[in-house]
């Protein structure tokens, strides 16, 4: 035995053979260790993708109680257990958060079941890029596509109910078109013709506007100019005047996260015929590139727009139109390129954007400057200016019968027609002469601050303290509601009555189902409020939307997450002025 142990050979074999076999054991449990972790860690990062998705926010309790779910020990046994899938996840998940999440929204089990199904999604993702957990994520796979498609059908089911361009996908399929998915993101072509109704004159830029739409090489029209000079207005009217001939797609960047990955979604949704899923399927994974998909989406346009062939892909009844409105307001840059991808493609799509601010674009719509139309807005002719006040004689008896020189002095003193000045001005007429406005008013200048601002002085200061009471309340909305959401937040005991006569006043617009403050007037009540003040309504909104009842889980959800965002938006204010 003392032979055998003083053999060096021997000695130097066994300890390579003892110490293998320590770092196997330690390899083997660090690394299950270390999985154990990384697993963990990638619901961490998923859950900070999921704060900031389309707008969802919580409040700080909420967001413990979902970063407290990860840490439960029925949810971490799910998570390292290989059998189990996403289903199982959802389950403990949802569990945990219904016993352990603050009283509210996301302890109660639709709310929650979203929330997960999405973070779900998004830890997906994550780990389907990392070649490490790619037995667990093929595993995986089939269980959390099980999740998506069921908030999709919801929220395309809802649209269907409320979007005047729906089809019958029978009907579609009947006469060998493409059948369209529609989505809430877009607007009804009901709301554009309520808008629509709104424009006056306007019949030299509509005709403008068709003559260079028709034209094949312009695949992008930017309508430019300030704010109340009627862009959109006009952009509605056009609208409805091609409807016929064109599927047009309207999208608010004001009220609707305007993202590149999300007008690619929707897009997808919407051009699927029957039988057809290759672009959503496309578009829907996230471990594609987006060049890929706005590659998969401009070849999916050309082929059913190619008339040649005969199958159902080739068949659309109508080409598209995508108008993004208030597109100053978008700051994803990959919304940029995927615009300009379009329009270069020279595809069966053609793109308005209405925008205040054309000095944003990016080099590469700039570009494009040989398929690109640009449209600056000027303001009402002389002999549009004299329609308007005319239509509206009826109810401002001293505007009928004007003479010509009048009319030449309000249109001078309107900044040449300008929509936003001429209302003012005819409002002002309710408690004053037309002389005396005249006479009291300076010019009307958009482009200074003070001038544009003395008009709108002039007719706050007229208006009954109950209407700005109620003016203020509903300024905290950021986006257009219903009368019912917007009499509920103000509470005012005449409300009704109050109501109709901001619209009148062209202070509130109608477009024939919501109502909202118009953004110049949006912007002028919002500087005369306090932060407390902001920060009342803000809690106010949130109270309502936290409480409305909603007839299907869509609308559910989506009043829920208006409320949270009422509810951060008054903690951030405390915040800041503290």
């Amino acid at each position: 035995m003392g032979t055998l142990l003083s053999n060096p050979y021997l000695i130097g074999t066994l300890t390579t053979v003892i110490a293998a076999g320590v770092v196997a054991v330690v390899s083997k449990y660090g690394t299950k260790m270390a999985r154990r972790k990384s697993l963990i860690a990638l619901y961490q990062r998923a859950l900070k993708r999921l704060e900031t998705h389309d707008g969802l926010v919580f409040t700080k309790e909420e967001l413990a109680a979902l970063a407290g779910a990860i840490k439960d020990p029925a949810v971490k046994e799910v998570i390292d257990t290989e059998t189990l899938g996403p289903v199982d996840e959802r389950e403990k998940i949802c569990a945990f958060l219904q016993t352990h999440a603050p009283l509210g929204r996301l302890a109660q089990q639709s709310f929650s079941q979203d929330v997960v199904d999405l973070w779900l999604f998004e830890e997906h993702v994550l780990e389907g890029r990392n070649s490490a957990f790619s037995s667990r994520s093929d595993r995986r796979s089939k269980d959390i596509e099980e999740l998506r498609p069921k908030r999709d059908a919801t929220v395309i089911e809802q649209a269907s109910q409320t979007n005047a361009i729906a089809t019958s996908s029978t009907q579609a399929h009947q006469n060998g078109e493409l059948t369209l998915s529609v989505s809430a993101f877009f607007k009804p072509l009901a709301l554009m013709k309520g808008m629509a109704n709104a424009c006056k004159g306007r019949v030299v830029e509509i005709h403008h506007l068709l003559d260079s739409f028709a034209l094949p090489e312009n695949h992008l029209i930017v309508i430019g100019g300030f704010g109340g000079i009627g862009k959109t207005t006009l952009v509605s009217c056009f609208a409805v005047e091609i409807a016929d001939r064109y599927q047009v797609l309207w999208i608010d960047c004001a009220t609707a996260a305007a993202t590149a990955e999300r007008v690619l979604n929707e897009l997808a949704k919407y051009v699927q015929p029957v039988g057809e899923s290759f672009l959503q399927e496309v578009v829907g994974k996230r471990t594609i590139s987006e060049e890929e998909k706005i590659n998969a989406l401009i070849e999916f346009v050309s082929e059913i727009s190619d008339q040649s062939r005969s199958d159902d892909r080739a068949r659309i009844s109508k080409p598209l139109t995508l108008i993004f409105d208030d597109y100053h307001l978008v700051t994803d840059q990959s919304l940029h390129h995927l615009i300009s991808r379009i329009a270069s493609a020279q595809v069966n799509i053609k793109i308005i954007l209405i925008t205040r601010n054309r000095n944003q674009f990016s080099q590469e719509i700039l570009k494009l400057l040989n398929i690109l139309k640009i449209v600056d807005l000027d303001g009402l002719s002389l002999a549009d200016c004299r329609d308007v006040i005319s239509a509206h004689s009826q109810r401002f008896p001293q505007l009928a019968n004007l003479d010509n020189e009048t009319m030449e002095l309000i249109w001078s003193r309107t900044g040449e027609g300008i929509p936003a000045a001429i209302n003012i001005l005819i409002s002002l007429t309710i408690n004053r002469g037309l002389k005396d406005v005249l006479k009291e008013l300076p010019d009307y200048d958009p482009f200074v601050a003070a001038s544009s601002r003395q008009w709108l002085d002039e007719l706050w200061s007229e208006l009954p303290s109950n209407s700005q009471q109620m003016l203020k309340e509903i300024s905290a909305l950021r986006r257009p509601a219903e009368r019912a959401t917007l009499l509920a937040i103000c509470q005012q005991p005449e409300g009704d009555r109050i109501l109709d006569d901001l619209v009148g006043r062209f202070i509130v617009t109608f477009d024939s189902e919501l109502y909202s403050l118009h953004a110049l007037w949006h912007e002028y009540v919002q500087k005369t409020l306090t932060p407390y003040e902001i920060k009342g309504y803000h809690l106010r909104a949130a109270l309502l939307f936290r409480d409305k009842t909603a007839p299907g889980l869509y609308q559910m959800v989506t009043t829920r997450l208006e409320s949270c965002y009422h509810y951060i938006k008054a903690d951030r204010l405390i915040l800041e002025y503290e």
